[in-house]
């Protein structure tokens, strides 16, 4: 299945593509899949060079069982639909340096260059399980 956010950017829903913006944790509990309700802390990550960032970050709580793959592919699609809106804060490092230079208007994100896409994360651990 492919979503089409309103930046432009696609972004495949399939185990293969999701799987490549997950973050690498070794210790964490990233287990999704139980039926029980689960507070999640978040981040997204841009790892390119001389612009890593962590552009996004929160607590949330989830209900359904997900996998890794299912959870990336949708923090990652709402991330973007943010940007496409001007809710994302450049970070200062990028504000002084004009990065990305047709993305920034007021301290805001706009987007991200299509070939910089390659560069976005998500890190997730679960904090706390409630049973249901």
């Amino acid at each position: 299945m492919w979503i089409r956010v309103r930046s432009g950017y696609y972004l495949g829903a399939s185990e293969e593509i999701a799987q490549y913006f997950v973050g690498s944790c070794n210790a964490q509990d990233m287990n999704l899949q139980s039926g029980e309700l689960k507070r999640i802390r978040y981040k997204i990550l841009f790892l390119k060079r001389d612009h890593e960032a962590v552009l996004a970050e929160g607590e949330e709580l989830i209900v359904e069982p997900l996998t890794a793959n299912e959870y990336t592919a949708h923090k990652i699609s709402e991330f973007l639909e943010q940007l496409a809106s001007g809710e994302v804060r450049s970070p200062t490092s990028w504000t002084a340096r004009g990065y990305p230079p047709s993305f920034l208007s007021n301290g805001r994100l706009l987007g991200l260059p299509e070939e910089d896409g390659q560069y976005l994360r998500v890190e997730y651990e679960v904090l706390t399980r409630f049973i249901r």
